[in-house]
Order: C-alpha cells, then sequence, then structure tokens
C-alpha cells in the first residue's frame, strides 16, 4: 500500500483497501474496521504529528488488556505515543454508540462524549446508564424507546437529547455544571425534573415543550437562557432553592413566561414523593478466559457486594456459542423455562459475542426456571433487558459445575475452562 497525498483528505476504508493508496485518514478507518471483524475496539485519532513542521494526522489506539495502545498504519509504527502530542479526537463506534474522547496528555485518554449513531436510534435500550468518565452526554435524541436516562456523577454537560417521547425520569449525577440547548425538549412525557445544585446555566430550549407540571431549580443557577421553558403550558409550580430576591438575580431571557408566570416558592424543593426502592446496577466488565488454552473475551457484568467485591456473570447464549463443538457443547432454548441440554450442538441466533448494552445497566434476578437436560437446577442468574428482548448472565463457574466442564482460576493464567475435564472446586 502506498501513501498518496494527492488524494482527498477524506478516504475511506474501501478505498485504502482496493486502491492500494490513500491518505492516512483512509488507512485509519481500514484499521478500525479490521479491528470490528476481529472484536477489538479500535479508534480512529486526529491529531497534530509532532514533528519540526507538525501537520495534521490521523493515526489509531487499541484496547489491549485495559490498556489503549497507540499505532499509525501510515508510517508503520507500533506504540507511538512518544512522538505526537496534542491530539485532539478519537472516536470508537460499537454496534449502537458512538463514543468520542479528548485527551491531555498523550496515553490518558478521557471519554467525554457518549452519543447514539445516527440512524440506531430505534436500538437504543428503554433504560440508560451513562458510563462513568464521561464528561457530555448528547444527541440521544429521537430515540423512541427511552424511557429512563441516569448520568455519573463525571458528566458536566448534556445537550441536544430531546425527541424522547417516552422519557419520563432523568436522574442527574452530582457533577452537572450545563443543560444544554435542545436537552429535553419534546419531551412531552417528562412530568418533573430537579436540577441539582451544581448546575449554573440552563440553555435555550432545554425544556421547551414538555409535560413538566412542576421543576426545582437550585439557587446555584444564574442563568436561563431564550425558550429554555417555553410551551410548557402544564407548568405550575417552580420550587427555587433561594430567596425571591435571589430569583430576581437571575438573568431569565425572553419567551420563558411559562416558568416565570408559574407559583414560585422560594427557599423550597419539590416535595418528596414515595421512596421508590434503589434500582439495581450491574457493572459493565470485559472478563478474559482461556479456554482449551485460547484466549477468549466475554462481555461481563459483575455485582458488587457490600465490601466492593465483584462476581463477574457472562451470558448464557456466549458461552454455548465459545464451547460449540468442543466436548462441553450445549444447546439453549426455551420452553418456558430456560432450556440447556448437554452434549448437544448450539444454535446461533446472532446475539452471541456482542455489546448489547454499552456501559452499566440495571438488573432484575432472574425468575425463570432453568433446566438442563430436562432436570430443574437451581442457578443464580441475572436478567439484563433492552428493546429486543432479554438476555440471562450465570456466574461461569455455577454452569462448569451443572454442565461438566472445568473452571478454574490459576495464578499468571487467570480463569480458564477446560472442555474435556469435569468440573472440580479446586483452583
Amino acid at each position: 500500500m502506498t501513501y498518496d497525498g494527492n488524494l482527498p483528505d477524506e478516504r475511506d476504508a474501501f478505498d485504502a483497501y482496493t486502491l492500494r493508496r490513500s491518505t492516512c485518514g483512509g488507512y485509519t478507518r481500514l484499521c478500525r474496521l479490521m479491528g470490528v471483524i476481529v472484536g477489538l475496539q479500535v479508534a480512529e485519532i486526529a491529531g497534530i504529528s509532532n514533528e519540526e513542521n507538525p501537520f495534521l494526522h490521523d493515526w489509531n489506539a487499541v484496547l489491549l488488556d485495559g490498556e489503549w495502545l497507540f499505532f499509525d498504519a501510515t508510517w508503520a509504527m507500533w506504540d507511538i505515543g512518544q512522538y505526537y502530542h496534542a491530539w485532539t479526537s478519537a472516536i470508537i463506534y460499537d454496534d449502537i454508540y458512538q463514543w468520542d474522547f479528548r485527551a491531555t496528555e498523550v496515553g490518558t485518554p478521557n471519554m467525554i462524549s457518549f452519543t447514539p449513531r445516527w440512524g440506531f436510534m430505534d436500538q437504543c435500550p428503554a433504560n440508560v446508564v451513562i458510563p462513568d468518565t464521561v464528561t457530555q452526554v448528547s444527541s440521544f435524541y429521537g430515540c423512541p424507546n427511552l424511557e429512563t436516562l441516569t448520568l455519573s456523577d463525571s458528566v458536566t454537560r448534556i445537550t441536544a437529547c430531546g425527541n424522547n417521547p417516552k422519557l419520563k425520569s432523568v436522574t442527574f449525577g452530582k457533577g452537572i455544571v450545563n443543560i444544554g440547548a435542545n436537552a429535553f425538549s419534546d419531551c412531552t412525557s417528562l412530568k418533573s425534573i430537579h436540577i441539582p445544585n451544581s448546575v449554573t446555566t440552563i440553555e435555550g430550549r432545554a425544556f421547551s415543550n414538555t409535560g413538566l407540571t412542576s421543576v426545582t431549580i437550585p439557587s446555584s443557577v444564574t442563568s436561563i437562557r431564550k425558550y429554555a421553558f417555553q410551551d410548557c403550558a402544564s407548568l405550575t409550580d417552580v420550587y427555587y432553592g433561594g430567596t425571591e430576591e435571589q430569583w430576581k438575580a437571575i438573568s431569565i431571557q425572553q419567551y420563558n413566561t411559562n416558568l416565570t408566570s408559574a407559583t414560585i416558592h422560594y427557599n423550597s424543593t419539590m416535595p418528596q414523593q414515595p421512596a421508590k426502592p434503589t434500582q439495581a446496577v450491574a457493572y459493565a466488565s470485559t472478563q478474559n478466559v482461556l479456554v482449551d488454552g485460547k484466549s477468549v473475551e466475554f462481555y461481563a457484568y459483575a455485582l458488587k457486594d457490600a465490601n466492593g467485591n465483584d462476581t463477574n456473570y457472562v451470558k448464557l447464549r456466549d458461552v454455548a456459542q465459545i464451547l460449540n463443538g468442543s466436548a462441553a457443547q450445549f444447546e439453549v432454548g426455551w420452553d418456558g423455562s430456560i432450556s440447556i441440554t448437554t452434549r448437544s450442538a448450539y444454535t446461533s441466533n446472532g446475539s452471541e459475542l456482542i455489546q448489547n448494552f454499552a456501559g452499566n445497566q440495571p438488573y432484575t434476578v432472574n425468575t425463570s426456571p432453568v433446566k438442563v437436560n430436562g432436570a430443574a437446577v437451581a442457578l443464580d442468574a441475572i436478567t439484563l433487558t433492552d428493546a429486543t428482548g432479554g438476555y440471562t448472565y450465570f456466574k461461569l463457574r455455577d454452569l462448569g459445575s451443572a454442565l461438566g466442564f472445568n473452571v478454574g482460576y490459576a495464578n499468571g493464567v487467570g480463569i480458564f475452562i477446560q472442555t474435556d475435564a469435569p468440573y472440580t472446586d479446586a483452583d
């Protein structure tokens, strides 16, 4: 392959592969595509080369064993972080979402934006929990299934998440400072909102044309921009955390009549509703397992105990796919119970070994009966659901014990599976 500076800057992966010549942009996109094909997270990075005469350049980073490593296909260089400075952005795609990164120091990417990809809005799940380290959330716009949105404490700004007709609950983290333009505009099922006392600015159309009947605004807010609460005809009560004098000092711009005409309750917060049970959260993780000597990465979810210790759960169909063709293969079915048949070839349904969810997710304890070869067995499991259905996750050791393959742990090796050995409790 050849670098051809006479080509237009915006080259795609197909051009790079078929023409065998491209600019850095084409080779970068090809590397990301190859990473997707083999199941790796590969970022496209745009930045400035650290040369005597710096110039715009694209390269990649790949996530290996929890660490981002930088490489440059154009210059055929690996682990090249020390050769670059001032890189400005990086993008990672998975099945539904786009993850945007920024960095202030080479080698330490900080994910700042979490966005559904255009064309994938209808696949956005009903309940979204924004992962830790994300500082900006944008463009959850027009997601027909989205009902609840929970922001981590790391999120400082949210914008352009409007036109979600089913959205009825938004939980802000402690770090939110700016509620941006069109943050929740046209979210007609949104009836109340509690803005935390970290927020200073509510931008234009942030809550326009919503179903709000009440809103809590803290005394930390200094600016409410044009149209922020326009067409909120049902808004009757504003619970303000400061005094009347402080309220009058807020810069409330034009076209917020529905807000200013509502009853203002000073030094007040919204009356508390009866507390709902805390929603249990499963923490996204990956688990590398040595299966008959071959390393396999599972997309797993962990539950934390009171001491913060993790117990990992893996998706049943992922395990079935990995073990298919081995002595420990098993089939998965549904007959009113989760039906597992050992020593039978597995029939894939296309959901295996992909990230069905992004970030931490609410879960429920599995209540469906589980049968192995027709006999009921008691196995701890959790269920995660999205718009397309539910997925059941089990402890790997429990599956080994119930289905007859060995699962163990060894220093220097980690977790391993032996498909042709019976399960033992010894590591």
